[in-house]
């Protein structure tokens, strides 16, 4: 789950209204926008998540970045597995949907020989014209493509 805070952030970040030291300055609660690392004069939202040449000598982009992929290793490692038993399974469950509708098919193809004179009407057969005409619509439900 998703803290709260991480999305305030990101909301925030995208409005540019992250409390950085160059926004308090702005709105007046410091009187100084300079980062605190010392490495600048004006610290900006930019300037904390990928420019500080201190921070980068420090070693934290590499530690935030690494801290993130290990985060997304941990979820890997739960899902790959559940996931592949499920493909797993998928794949099983397609192959006997597979048979079953090929031995439907041959037993509905065994019974169209057995009654080749036998034809399906739709509800549509009707006579329209009441003239003595009627128009039948065959319906052939095996080249019915349903999934």
């Amino acid at each position: 789950m998703v803290q709260a805070s991480l999305i305030d952030f990101v909301l925030n970040a995208q409005i540019n209204s992250v409390r950085t030291p160059d926004m308090l300055k702005l709105w007046g609660y410091i009187d100084s926008a300079a980062c605190v690392l010392g490495s600048v004069p004006k610290c900006t939202l930019h300037h904390i998540l990928v420019n500080c040449t201190l921070a980068l000598d420090q070693g934290r982009y590499t530690w935030r970045h690494d801290s993130v992929l290990q985060k997304i290793e941990r979820v890997m490692l739960v899902m790959v597995p559940v996931f592949n038993n499920k493909k797993s399974q998928d794949v099983l469950l397609r192959s006997q949907r597979k048979t079953s509708r090929r031995v439907l098919y041959e037993q509905v193809n065994e019974k169209k020989a057995n009654n080749t004179s036998q034809k399906r009407c739709c509800l549509l057969d009707h006579n329209p014209t009441g003239k003595g005409q009627t128009r039948s619509l065959v319906l052939d439900h095996m080249n019915c493509n349903s999934a």
